[in-house]
């Protein structure tokens, strides 16, 4: 039985778009993952192994979501998707 995982996912979109329209376009592109829809879209740099794969006209934004771990490898080979992370719980830790 597969498991749910938390995930960040790098994904090209147009440059133009916006909002509810970077939400649609990443639901349509990728429709094994349950998108984080109060997690708003973050524009950011590419890496630099990454940035030849960006057309002009476009840019990398950062959603999260849910995947089954079985399914991870499919939307990992969706056009546009540059990087699909685990989104790992980040804490304080004690200082000895």
């Amino acid at each position: 039985m597969a498991t749910m995982e938390t995930v960040l996912i790098e994904i090209l979109v147009s440059s133009h778009m916006t909002g509810a329209a970077l939400m649609t376009a990443a639901i349509e592109r990728l429709p094994e993952v349950q998108i984080d829809r109060d997690y708003q879209p973050v524009e950011i740099t590419p890496r630099p192994d990454d940035a030849a794969r960006v057309a002009i006209g476009e840019k990398v934004i950062v959603i999260r979501g849910r995947i089954a771990s079985d399914q991870r490898d499919v939307a990992e080979s969706r056009p546009g998707v540059l990087n699909i992370w685990t989104d790992t719980k980040v804490a304080p830790f004690g200082l000895d």
